[in-house]
């Protein structure tokens, strides 16, 4: 598997997935914020008031809180709290561009917020395999929903396969934890 659509470190704890679309930045703005569609892709919203300072959740109070951006069609910002920290947040940026739409993800975490399957090399992250794979399957998802259907059967199937690249992935290009230097 090449390694140019897998996630990319902007530093420690904010990570980068970039995605080219060949669709209208309208229709890629669509699918990410009408309910419907973002229920086919990725998780079903079960709140929804896209707004800066609105509310979110999808399916579970782990992935809820404030929009903190909200710039149709080209910016979303959501608060990320409830698992990664108070400073957690992850966003959608889209760029019209030559035959399509560019959508940057972007996702940050608040340092020290860990999680139990992480490696140990990413000891004060929330960078797991099974959450950078489901970040990977669901931008895939997405545009199979933009080319017309989502294959939910092979979603699974396809998270499995990612979970040793990511794995693998996070080891090579992680950056280093910066030891807090004495005054």
């Amino acid at each position: 598997m090449a390694n140019d659509d897998l996630a990319h470190f902007i530093d420690r704890y904010t990570v980068e997935y970039l995605r080219t679309y060949p669709h209208p930045i309208e229709r890629v703005w669509k699918a990410i914020v009408d309910p419907a569609e973002i229920g086919e892709w990725f998780v079903p919203p079960t709140r929804w008031d896209l707004r800066e300072g609105g509310a979110y959740r999808f399916h579970d109070d782990d992935m809820s809180g404030a929009v903190l951006a909200y710039e149709p069609p080209r910016l979303i910002r959501f608060q990320d709290t409830a698992k990664n920290g108070p400073d957690a947040w992850f966003q959608f940026e889209l760029e019209a561009v030559a035959g399509g739409t560019r959508m940057r993800f972007s996702q940050h975490t608040t340092p020290g917020v860990a999680h139990k399957e992480q490696p140990p090399h990413a000891w004060d992250t929330c960078w797991y395999p099974g959450l950078l794979g489901g970040w990977h399957v669901a931008f895939e998802s997405l545009e199979q929903l933009l080319d017309g259907g989502v294959n939910k059967p092979r979603e699974r199937e396809r998270w499995l396969e990612l979970h040793a690249v990511y794995r693998a992935h996070v080891d090579a290009t992680l950056p280093p934890a910066v030891e807090p230097q004495d005054a």
